[in-house]
């Protein structure tokens, strides 16, 4: 469906599956409902110390979806991946998440999930 577990802001310059492992780490810690995830869809950068780590420490499997099931034009459709996309689309349809008005990556992750609580509130 693509509900949005937790967020992290970052800045540009960081590394993502460096980032990541770190963030893995801090909320598999706070919350056991973690432990039943068996697979997550990620992006190309996620490939490589990320996606080992996941599958040797934790037993998750990190599936990164690289060939295209349908091309229309020049868009190409990947399995899996628009699950990531569609999410990140509807949480950017939030006035305060279409731009970068936050000098603060605190807050900026904050509006992330408020987002995604306000679109969750609206299929109720």
């Amino acid at each position: 469906m693509g509900n949005l577990l937790d967020s992290f802001v970052v800045p540009a310059n960081s590394y993502d599956g460096t980032t990541a492992i770190k963030h893995w780490k801090r909320i598999y810690s706070e919350n056991e409902l973690l432990e039943n995830i068996q697979r997550i869809y990620a992006d190309g950068t996620f490939g490589g110390t990320f996606r080992r780590q996941m599958k040797t420490k934790y037993e998750i499997e990190v599936e990164i979806p690289i060939i295209p099931i349908a091309q229309k034009g020049k868009v190409e459709i990947h399995e899996k991946r628009w699950i990531v996309e569609r999410t990140i689309a509807w949480t950017l349809n939030n006035r305060r998440c279409s731009k970068d008005y936050e000098r603060k990556t605190e807050n900026a992750n904050a509006y992330m999930i408020i987002a995604n609580i306000m679109r969750l509130a609206k299929k109720i």
